[in-house]
């Protein structure tokens, strides 16, 4: 059986599964909480934890660690919002 990526499975599919997957390119701690509402399962956030206005975080600052933090924050408020 050919593996298939989650944009290739069919979204009936995928609602059966009780999977809605988000990502489609600007996910990030302002609009989470939008998807979560719509009942967003996965997200795929990777430039909201590598890049900011100022162009991509360096390691060793913090940045990154304080990336994270502000994600997963809004994330969580947006969960106990649904609650």
């Amino acid at each position: 059986m050919k593996r298939k990526k989650i944009g290739e499975i069919d979204p009936a599919v995928k609602i059966a599964a009780g999977l809605f997957w988000a990502d489609y390119g600007g996910l990030n701690a302002d609009n989470g909480e939008q998807f979560v509402r719509a009942g967003m399962t996965v997200g795929e956030f990777s430039s909201p934890l590598f890049k900011g206005s100022e162009g991509r975080y360096k390691a060793g600052t913090g940045e990154i660690g304080r990336a994270v933090k502000r994600l997963r924050s809004a994330l969580d408020r947006a969960s106990r919002l649904q609650s």
